[in-house]
C-alpha cells in the first residue's frame, strides 16, 4: 500500500490510476492525516478466511441441534435472539 499527499495524487493522477487497476491499494493524506483510499472497483474486499471458517462450523453446529429437536424443531425467542447478537459481534 502507498501514501500519498493529496498535491502529489494530484501530479500523478494517469500513472497512479494504472497501478490502481493493476490491483495496488493507495492512501490520499491531507496534512499527514489519511483522508481518502483509490482501490480498483473490481477488487474484492479482503475477507479473513479463519471468520468465514468459524461462521460456517457455526451454522453447521446449529443446524445439528436443530435437526435433532425432531418435528419440533423451532428456536426460541431467546435463542434467536443470541443468535443475532453473536452475529453482531
Amino acid at each position: 500500500m502507498t501514501t500519498l499527499s493529496a498535491s502529489e495524487v494530484q501530479a500523478q493522477f494517469d500513472r497512479l490510476l494504472r497501478r490502481v487497476i493493476a490491483g495496488e491499494e493507495i492512501v490520499i493524506t491531507r496534512g499527514h492525516k489519511p483522508v481518502a483510499r483509490l482501490v480498483s472497483e473490481r477488487q474484492e474486499p479482503k475477507r479473513n478466511m479463519k471468520e468465514v471458517r468459524k461462521a460456517v462450523a457455526d451454522l453447521r453446529r446449529l443446524r445439528k441441534q436443530i435437526a435433532a429437536r425432531g418435528e419440533k424443531g423451532r428456536i426460541t425467542l431467546a435463542e434467536m435472539r443470541s443468535a443475532i447478537a453473536e452475529g453482531r459481534r
